[in-house]
């Protein structure tokens, strides 16, 4: 796998026309050194919890206070600035809760087959991804349907994955072409990558998109992750080995730090430096994935939502 990235770092440098360093083997045990302040910057501030420095023995569940637990049958989450929670339930309903865990909306659509996806950036216009049949359908927010983009009308028939940008259109990987796309209201494309089986020389297969001040990542279960700017053109890449975990699903993007839940715990890891943190967090057996939101935590099992208040 490190060779791959390899490969990829050497041709963003011919691309590019800059030095890159790649920083290999890099020591992201457990019980590594704290970041210095100045690195730190503004992450555990913004969560408003302290964290253990890679060892996570504790269960810190003192600084969490339980406000709700709802009863729920889901198998996705994600989250919004106004501290909404969206679900993907067992009925394939897309369902909305405030951060008291009271339902505020619901959206059903059977003709696409199963929603994949919610991108829930901004809660003024959301994006629900239909894998199988390659849709992408905008709410508005009042969960109504407000637009369709049925892709394979304009030659993309298989899409990987697919995010908001940040200018409220869309990106999608386009998997038969291997190249990441950006489509405005018109149904045009107005940016797109490279095809990347010419950067990697291997087909790939993502499962998660997600742009966040000006950059756009795409991870790739079997490599990585791939970093892009604003018009599709590769920037930087994180393989699985510099974060230590080879089966990541998505991930939250926190000023500028990846934010995931992994093992029973939330890792915070800063791209250009690959250094980590690790947050305990209230312990469950049960945990399907945790989302962070303004001084909230919200956290899906099996057969319930829990949600927190984080004290500070």
């Amino acid at each position: 796998m490190r060779t791959i990235f390899f490969r990829m770092l050497l041709v963003k440098y011919l691309y590019l026309g800059v030095a890159v360093l790649f920083l290999s083997g890099y020591n992201l045990a457990a019980g590594s050194d704290s970041f210095a302040s100045t690195q730190k910057n503004t992450v555990m501030s913004a969560i408003n919890i302290g964290s253990n420095n890679g060892n996570s023995n504790s269960s810190n569940n003192d600084e969490f206070k339980l406000i709700n637990t709802v009863p729920l049958k889901a198998n996705f989450i994600t989250t919004d600035f106004l501290k909404n929670a969206y679900f993907i339930t067992s009925k394939n309903q897309v369902m909305r809760y405030d951060s008291t865990g009271n339902v505020t909306g619901v959206y059903s659509e059977t003709q696409y087959g199963p929603a994949a996806f919610v991108d829930a950036k901004t809660p003024f216009n959301i994006l629900v991804f239909y894998k199988e049949f390659a849709t992408v359908v905008m709410l508005d927010m009042r969960m109504n349907n407000k637009r369709i983009f049925k892709l394979p009308n304009i030659g993309i028939s298989s899409v990987s994955a697919a995010c908001l940008s940040d200018d409220n259109y869309f990106w999608v990987f386009d998997q038969n072409e291997q190249r990441l796309k950006k489509i405005n209201n018109n149904y045009e494309v107005i940016h797109k990558s490279m095809d990347l089986r010419q950067l990697l020389g291997v087909t790939l297969n993502p499962n998660f998109l997600t742009e966040s001040n000006g950059l756009i990542y795409l991870n790739v279960p079997e490599l990585g992750i791939l970093m892009f700017d604003i018009f599709g053109t590769f920037y930087s890449s994180i393989s699985n080995t510099d974060i230590d975990v080879y089966d990541l699903k998505g991930f939250q993007v926190i000023n500028d730090k990846l934010v995931f839940y992994n093992n029973g715990e939330l890792t915070i890891i800063s791209p250009a430096s690959l250094q980590k943190e690790i947050v305990p967090i209230p312990r469950s057996n049960n945990v399907i994935d945790v989302r962070l939101e303004a001084g909230n935590l919200y956290q899906l099992e099996n057969n319930e939502a829990k949600f927190y208040m984080i004290s500070k």
